[in-house]
């Protein structure tokens, strides 16, 4: 995470409290989530405002904001708050790798940092096979 999206996003939560109470509603983002492509603000609203009145000024915040979308004015689960996703302006790269690949690549650069236990957890397909068998004979 980079400064510029900690910075985007703190302008942004600033944004979207500042819309909802233009139109009388009183949230305050109180935690949010920046990923590599979308920041995930979590808005905790006062007692007895619907969710739905959030929702119906989606457009607002979507215009607001200047994104190309807004996704997911919703509740979340055991929290007593709402989410909204908003895509981050620069957008980081995001690499799809088998989990162990990068065990693997820890451990080959980093062997001292590992113990038996950690070489057992990460199965021997053949490839992981062969890296640990010319890791033992360097």
């Amino acid at each position: 995470m980079t400064e510029v999206m900690l910075s985007e996003s703190q302008e942004r939560m600033l944004v979207i409290e500042n819309k909802l109470r233009e139109f009388g509603i009183q949230a305050r983002v109180v935690d949010r989530e920046v990923g590599p492509t979308v920041t995930m603000y979590e808005l905790e609203l006062a007692p007895g405002t619907k969710i739905e009145s959030v929702a119906a000024r989606q457009n607002d915040l979507w215009a607001a904001l200047a994104v190309p979308s807004i996704r997911g004015i919703a509740p979340l689960a055991d929290k007593g708050t709402v989410g909204i996703e908003v895509p981050n302006r620069d957008r980081d790269m995001v690499f799809l790798r088998d989990p162990r690949e990068f065990l693997l690549v820890d451990l080959l650069q980093q062997p001292e940092h590992f113990n038996e236990e950690d070489v057992r957890r990460l199965g021997y397909g053949s490839a992981v096979h062969w890296a640990l068998r010319q890791w033992a004979t360097a």
